[in-house]
Formats: C-alpha cells, sequence, structure tokens
C-alpha cells in the first residue's frame, strides 16, 4: 500500500510540472523545453547516413577564401505587416543579402564529392530562432543527425514549418504559443539536403538549413570569409551557394600540408 500511494505521487507530480514550466513561460522571456511536436514523432533520428567514412587524415591541406558580390545587391524588400503589429511593428524589411560592400556572410561553402576525412563533430545540436516575426539564423549549415531547438522569441503565436526545399512536402510542423518556448526536432537534421522553413501565420517569413553528411563545410562571416581544414590531398567539387544568387561550383586541388586560397564572385 505504501509503494502503491508513493509510485501514485511520483505519476502525479510527473504529469503536473511539465503543465507548470509551460504556464510559467507565459509573459516571460525565458526558454522553456517541451515536447517534441507531433509531426517529428514519424521520423526517426539518427547518426548521419554510413557513406561518410572518418579516417585519420595524414598530411591534410586546408581550403580558405572569400566571397564578394560584383554589382549591386538586389534590394530589401519591404513588407507591410497585418497581423501582430503590436509585437512585430507594422512594417518589416527583408534583406535577400547579407553584406558589408563587397563581402557577403551567410553564404554556404562546401566539398561536395568528398566521402572520407576527418572524424564528424560531437555536437549536433543547433538552434533557430523566431524573433521580431522573424528568423535567426535565416541560413545555416548543420551537421545530420542531430537536434534542432526550434525557440520562441516573440510574444505571438509561430507555426514554423520546415520543408524539403522545392518541394510541399512537410518534414516538421512545430506549433509556438509561449514567448521563451523551445521545442527539440529531431526530424528536420535526420537527413542530408536542403530545408526550407516558413511561418504559417507570417507568410513572408523564410529561412534555409543546409544539412551535410559530412563535416567539410563553413558559412561566410561577416567578412566574406570562410575556411575548411583537415581536407585529404586530391581533387573535389567545391559549392558555394545563398538563397537569391544562386550557386558558384569549382574543381579544386587540395596538395598534403598546402593550403588553398580562393576568391569567389557572385
Amino acid at each position: 500500500m505504501i509503494f502503491s500511494a508513493c509510485a501514485a505521487r511520483v505519476s502525479l507530480l510527473s504529469a503536473v510540472l511539465p503543465l507548470l514550466a509551460i504556464g510559467c513561460s507565459r509573459g516571460a522571456p525565458q526558454r522553456t523545453a517541451v515536447t517534441d511536436s507531433a509531426a517529428d514523432q514519424h521520423y526517426a533520428a539518427g547518426p548521419a547516413p554510413a557513406s561518410y567514412q572518418a579516417i585519420d587524415v595524414k598530411s591534410g591541406g586546408s581550403v580558405t577564401g572569400t566571397v564578394t558580390l560584383r554589382g549591386a545587391a538586389p534590394k530589401d524588400t519591404v513588407v507591410e505587416l497585418i497581423t501582430d503589429q503590436d509585437v512585430c511593428g507594422q512594417r518589416r524589411s527583408i534583406r535577400f543579402v547579407d553584406h558589408r560592400g563587397d563581402k557577403i556572410a551567410n553564404v554556404i561553402v562546401w566539398l561536395a564529392d568528398i566521402r572520407s576525412g576527418k572524424p564528424l563533430p560531437i555536437d549536433r545540436r543547433f538552434d533557430i530562432a523566431s524573433e521580431d516575426c522573424g528568423l535567426e539564423p535565416r541560413v545555416q549549415a548543420v551537421i545530420a543527425g542531430g537536434t534542432l531547438n526550434v525557440f520562441n522569441g516573440d510574444r505571438a503565436v509561430h507555426r514554423t514549418r520546415f520543408l524539403q526545399a522545392g518541394t510541399d512536402s512537410t518534414i516538421a510542423l512545430v506549433h509556438e504559443t509561449d514567448v521563451g518556448q523551445i521545442v527539440p526536432v529531431r526530424s528536420v537534421l535526420a537527413h542530408a539536403g536542403l530545408v526550407e522553413v516558413r511561418c504559417d501565420m507570417h507568410p513572408y517569413t523564410r529561412g534555409w538549413i543546409r544539412v551535410f553528411d559530412h563535416p567539410y563545410f563553413d558559412a561566410t562571416d561577416r567578412r566574406g570569409r570562410f575556411a575548411i581544414d583537415s581536407v585529404p590531398p586530391g581533387t573535389y567539387q567545391l559549392v558555394a551557394w545563398q538563397p537569391r544568387l544562386g550557386q558558384i561550383d569549382r574543381t579544386i586541388t587540395v596538395r598534403p600540408g598546402e593550403t588553398l586560397k580562393l576568391d569567389l564572385a557572385f
């Protein structure tokens, strides 16, 4: 009888605590973790595909460079907001190309055909946040087989939808109702490829996540710089991609122990 009573109290406490945590997040910008979305339950999370093989890289080389823009950058678009004006304002400026002068930030650069090399990173937890009715970061590169924390930084409702880019196929749909709410999602990063991010509540919201099954990628910084290290000597196809400007392809040769410096221009 004593055991049964204790078990009942533990069961009740386990059920109540998550509700208290969610309720306390209302009106306070504190991060509160909740369970995965229902859509995520249909996808199995797992390690990156076995087609990539970790090896002991001897006399590895490096690839560094800068990505620039030739000519004028696309103009920002100003959107008049209809919903949640008290949170996000009456209008929002959307910048398609993040640049400082001719240097472009947030360009994803990777080796497209590399199938062996340095070990995959252990840390595979990434974040995306709804803030001011937009997404931060808007463009990011991640490793497959990890967890994506979807954070709501607004006092507004968001329905963040993750799709296979170029299709209407939904990978996961996260419904965020409270400021500070965090929903961990595994299905979004389960497979390599390009994921488009939208918000059903704010149709102008767009983001992109490029998921890799190997570690040879980088995103350019504010000065347009990127670096990829510990590359096994050989010839590879290097790709630079930006959602508005498109893609650059270049065949490169990495020599033992050397640093290959590139200048890429859209």
